[in-house]
């Protein structure tokens, strides 16, 4: 299922995260401009995602070229959804809704860099 381009992706992943922790933590920034900031680095992500395995393929008869995605790497998959819940969550008045999906938002991020971090170190 992973291809050596998604642990291409998940290295420059991890140091992104790495320098964009140490930004956060060296300048106070606020919730709302960390989600906007989230947002777009999520859609850069997908774009370079779907642009990066995009093939040109002709049809059975030949005659037509056409952009051919293959289907373990459609947009927005499963790994995708944080781009939906940052985008619903920035758009949200504050309420417990908002604050639950937060911490879903949070928890998984967690879990995603500790699995990286198992898998790094180990």
């Amino acid at each position: 299922m992973f291809s050596i381009q998604h642990f291409i992706w998940l290295g420059i992943c991890v140091v992104l995260i790495y320098f964009s922790l140490k930004l956060i933590r060296k300048n106070n920034i606020r919730l709302d401009k960390l989600l906007d900031y989230c947002f777009i680095v999520c859609i850069l992500s997908e774009l370079t995602k779907i642009f990066s395995v995009i093939e040109i393929a002709s049809s059975t008869d030949g005659t037509i070229m056409r952009p051919y995605i293959p289907a373990n790497h459609f947009p927005l998959h499963l790994c995708s959804i944080q781009i939906l819940l940052i985008l619903v969550v920035k758009n949200m008045k504050e309420s417990e809704t908002k604050r639950t999906l937060l911490s879903f938002i949070i928890i998984v991020w967690k879990i995603v860099i500790w699995f990286l971090h198992f898998y790094l170190v180990f």
